[in-house]
């Protein structure tokens, strides 16, 4: 299928076998010694304490932010807390660098029944496809030999990567609201985030495909507009083809459309060629129609 632009979440690492995640993160060694060493590591593990599951980090680094800088009753939290925020966000992102870098260069021999795998490769047989990955990680670079690699204008580290010569983008969204001295802490402030040329593939694909992307709140800058705009009868609707990982991903996802949309969910799915695949069983990647 050509023209297609395969958009990726956390979920492709995952499917890979890499502990990707924020809360394999913070069960590393990497992470351990940040919590040591600093107020907000400190804060960020009693988090993960209390909620029992996981935490999002970047969501961890407002609600840590607005903390230290409420007014009352002064804690040593506080009054160091805000001085050496800069740095120890600075030492987080190194922390979490050193970790993924760590992960995904071990040696691991691929699960070809990995339905991520399987469908990279069959995006790989058009030349005219495009990737999208949200992920920090290198990993469709060296499972695809480079044959998807920004150098050749076929994918897009939205939000940075681990490259030496690039950066993460890593931090809170434009609608939380921060004092001045902590707008590092923006990722619209990182001259790494890549929302321009996402926008313009988005725009140009037939067909898009989410793998491994859960279109959570954050995510709603993105994709809102697009959603609603593909919510009216024009000559240019779109294939859209979302995976997901069993029923309760499957109506988390809906919901996800439902806001997006404006409530238009209906109208989107009527105009539009969308079409929810069950990913979850290893080894079979449903097909496209």
């Amino acid at each position: 299928m050509g023209n297609t632009l395969l958009i990726l979440g956390n979920g492709f690492d995952l499917d890979l076998g890499f502990r990707t995640s924020y809360g394999a993160f913070m069960e590393s060694q990497e992470f351990r010694n940040f919590q040591e060493a600093t107020y907000l590591g400190k804060y960020l593990s009693d988090e993960q304490n209390k909620s029992k599951t996981w935490i999002d980090i970047e969501k961890e680094l407002s609600k840590y932010c607005l903390e230290i800088n409420q007014s009352g009753l002064m804690t040593s939290m506080k009054t160091y807390g805000r001085k050496l925020l800069k740095q120890e966000y600075e030492s987080l992102k190194d922390a979490l660098k050193k970790y993924l870098r760590k992960e995904t260069s071990r040696d691991y021999r691929l699960d070809s029944s990995s339905n991520a795998l399987r469908l990279l490769y069959q995006i790989e047989e058009y030349s005219s496809n495009r990737i999208v990955t949200f992920n920090y990680t290198e990993l469709v670079e060296n499972i695809s030999s480079n044959a998807f690699a920004s150098y050749n204008h076929n994918l897009l580290h939205v939000h940075g990567s681990l490259h030496a010569e690039d950066d993460i983008v890593f931090g809170v969204e434009d609608d939380v609201v921060l004092p001045k001295e902590h707008a590092f802490l923006y990722k619209a402030y990182s001259k790494y985030k890549q929302t321009q040329t996402f926008a313009k593939w988005l725009s140009e694909a037939h067909n898009i495909i989410f793998y491994g992307y859960s279109l959570g709140d954050t995510d709603k800058q993105y994709f809102a507009s697009f959603f609603k705009d593909l919510c009216r009868y024009n000559n240019s609707n779109r294939k859209i083809v979302f995976y997901h990982y069993g029923d309760a991903a499957y109506h988390d996802l809906k919901w996800q459309l439902l806001s997006f949309t404006d409530r238009q969910l209906s109208a989107l799915e009527m105009y539009n060629d969308v079409q929810y695949l069950d990913c979850s069983k290893k080894g079979s990647l449903p097909s496209i129609r």
